[in-house]
């Protein structure tokens, strides 16, 4: 390096600036030195990103899974309180008359449904009452619980029409 001659002039302040610097063998050493420990430590940092995203991925599966278990559930509860009414296993029985089954809730004696009667069917109300009298379900009258046996409309789990 060339030593350039000292401008002439009277010193009005000192300062530090950011210039290039040419290194020695011994700096260039220790900067090499210095480049294999940060790489090394980049590599095991990257390693150590990887395996906690992977672990983050993981947990975030758990999170999304519990949060849309949740809102399923408060959606349902809600249109339960909106319509004040819910789905429910009820106690029903199947009536065969003639060649129609029809399901009546045990509760509330109201019909849920009316199909055909299968041929299996057909035949077991056969076998049950040999075709004289129908075989009637033993569970208490749902249209007048206090006075048993007193029907005011046509009651489905007993047939009957008006007073017995």
């Amino acid at each position: 390096m060339v030593k350039a001659k000292k401008p002439k002039g009277e010193e009005l302040r000192k300062r530090t600036l950011n210039l290039t610097c040419q290194l020695t063998d011994e700096e260039l050493a220790e900067r090499l030195d210095s480049l294999v420990d940060w790489e090394n430590n980049r590599s095991e940092s990257e390693l150590g990103l990887a395996r906690w995203l992977g672990e983050i991925k993981e947990q975030k599966k758990v999170y999304e899974g519990e949060v849309s278990t949740a809102a399923a559930k408060c959606e349902r509860l809600a249109r339960v309180i909106r319509d004040k009414e819910e789905y429910r296993d009820v106690e029903v029985v199947d009536l065969i008359d003639g060649s129609t089954v029809t399901t009546v809730r045990t509760d509330t004696g109201t019909i849920v449904g009316e199909r055909p009667a299968t041929d299996m069917e057909l035949q077991k109300k056969l076998d049950l009452g040999g075709g004289k009298e129908e075989a009637r379900p033993k569970t208490a009258c749902t249209c007048n619980p206090e006075k048993e046996g007193v029907h005011e409309i046509d009651c489905p789990i007993h047939g009957v029409m008006g007073d017995e």
